[in-house]
């Protein structure tokens, strides 16, 4: 039987089935909370030097601007998050599958859709579905150079 979504969800996410799915790397990144986000950094598109960095979660902020999901995809315009790379990768890419994107600073935030009337099981399917989607566009950027590997793991752990 099937566990219902509860609102404490994004705590129970089962962030090994996105790890085991090679949709995201956590290791040494922490989980982050403030009164506009819940979620946690990981890398998006394996393990360094890899992919980007981003945040992942429920923001609020993002969530009562657009109105359309509280569940996001942050990618910031440090080394960690590489925002400036990432966005002219993700932005053709969600164009054409219309899924909403936002400017944060000079990254991109992206929405990642909550589908309605799915189990708790299903909800969390879906968005690994989407996050090993977005790792597949990412894997067309360049490895990040060794000393911004350390400098990026050294500002996100600390959080």
């Amino acid at each position: 039987m099937s566990q219902p979504l509860t609102r404490n969800w994004l705590a129970d996410v089962p962030w090994d089935l996105a790890v085991t799915e090679k949709a995201l790397f956590v290791g040494g990144l922490r989980p982050q909370a403030s009164w506009e986000r819940i979620g946690r950094y990981a890398r998006v598109s394996g393990e360094p030097p890899r992919g980007a960095g981003a945040w992942f979660g429920i923001h609020f902020g993002l969530w009562k601007t657009h109105g359309t999901t509280p569940l996001w995809l942050i990618f910031g315009d440090g080394k960690f998050g590489r925002g400036q790379e990432v966005r002219p990768l993700i932005e053709p890419w969600a164009t054409e599958r219309g899924i909403l994107t936002a400017t944060s600073g000079q990254g991109i935030a992206i929405a990642l859709e909550i589908p309605e009337g799915e189990e708790k099981d299903g909800v969390i399917r879906s968005v690994v579905y989407h996050l090993k989607a977005l790792a597949a566009v990412l894997d067309a950027l360049p490895p990040v150079a060794a000393q911004d590997e350390v400098q990026e793991e050294s500002d996100e752990t600390s959080t």
